[in-house]
Parts: structure tokens; sequence; C-alpha cells
């Protein structure tokens, strides 16, 4: 005759395990954090590599993380009246802005009326502005992986113990034909980012991730 005790008590044997495992993996793991959409950002296991100490970004410039809209326009911004958008300078003051001694141009991503993201572009190669911020802020964590439009890139990231990031972008074009030639043509994006933006980023890069072993020429 079988025992029909036997089955519950697997039963209840089998939930505690799970929730004494459970219980013990979240104590290793980085809170996830909601993006624009109120979902979750990223998974509970990504984690973030921190940059030296003392290395601390809360935002570009003058543009700080968390101002609004307003705040913002009062900088020379011009803003769109939506509630996600892109902030950019005015026409008549955007020739003086300047990142590493070259002229920038700042991009500022507004959600829910909040600043959490700032892309600028500068007219510096990839690897000066790599040595600078490298000299600046520490080693960077390092991330290769392929694109949406199947290009090979590199993604470092400087991380302040707030889990704010500034990171750079390079673009070595097409996997395919990452020669040389592609290298020599290589672009690059530096992004300033909230904590809950930096999450979300480097979890994108992640779920994208290129063989290391893959060479590509450096400049």
């Amino acid at each position: 005759m079988k025992n029909f005790h036997s089955i519950p008590s697997f039963v209840l044997f089998s939930f505690i395990a799970v929730i004494v495992f459970l219980t013990g993996y979240s104590g290793h793991s980085v809170a996830a954090a909601p993006d624009s959409d109120g979902n979750d950002a990223s998974s509970p296991t990504t984690q973030l590599a921190y940059a030296a100490d003392g290395f601390a970004v809360d935002g570009y410039k003058s543009v700080k993380f968390g101002m609004d809209v307003t705040e913002l326009k009062s900088l020379g911004y011009k803003c769109p009246n939506h509630s996600k958008t892109i902030c950019r300078l005015d026409h008549g003051i955007e020739d003086n802005e300047t990142l590493l001694g070259k002229q920038a141009k700042p991009m500022v991503w507004i959600d829910r009326d909040t600043v959490r993201r700032i892309d600028v572009s500068v007219k510096m190669k990839p690897k000066d502005v790599l040595n600078d911020f490298t000299e600046s802020f520490g080693e960077p964590e390092v991330y290769r992986y392929i694109s949406l439009t199947h290009n090979l890139k590199e993604a470092y990231y400087w991380v302040s113990p707030s889990g704010n990031s500034v990171s750079l972008t390079r673009d070595f074009g097409k996997v395919a034909t990452t020669t040389g030639e592609a290298v020599a043509e290589a672009s690059s994006r530096i992004k300033y980012q909230n904590r809950e933006q930096t999450l979300k980023s480097i979890e994108y890069i992640r779920k994208r991730e290129a063989p290391t072993d893959k060479v590509i020429g450096r400049r």
C-alpha cells in the first residue's frame, strides 16, 4: 500500500528548500531598478563594477540627474512638450559647449519630467577619449557586444559608488567587415546615466555580448 503521508511531507520539504535558496540568493544580488515604463530595468543578478574610490558623477556639468524641464530650460535647453523627450541646447549657445577641450553637443533625455541620461558627442578619437577618462576615473569595466544593426561595439563603463555612470561606446562597424579600414572610421558616444539607466543599459549589453577572442584593431 502506498504511503500517502509521504507526498505532502515531500512537498513541504521542497517548499522550504526553495525558500531557503531564494533567501540566500537575494543576499548576493543587486535590486532591480524600474525603467521608464515601470518594469524591471535589469535582472536581480546584474552586478555593477565600481570605478576608483572617490569617483563621483551627478550629471554632465550644470545638467544634473533629477532636474526637471523647467530647470533645464533655464540653462538654455529647448525641450518639446512630451513626457519622454530629448532636449538640446539653443542654437545661439550650443557652439560654446566643450568637453575635454573640444566642441561638444549634449542631448538630455527626459523621462517623466526628470533628467535621467545625457549623451555627449565630441570631435575626438575614441582612443583619446578613453585615455583621458581612464586617467581621470581609473580603469573602466569593458563590455564587447553586437548591436541590433549587427555592428561590433565596445562599451567602457566608469560607475560611481552611487551607481551613476559615465560610459564611452566605440563602434567598429559590421562584424563581417571589421578590418583596419573599418576601425579607422570607428565612432564614439559618451553617456552620463543615473543608476537605473546604468543598470538598464548594462543588462542590454550583457544580453548581446560578443566573444572576447574576436580580434579587432585599435587606434
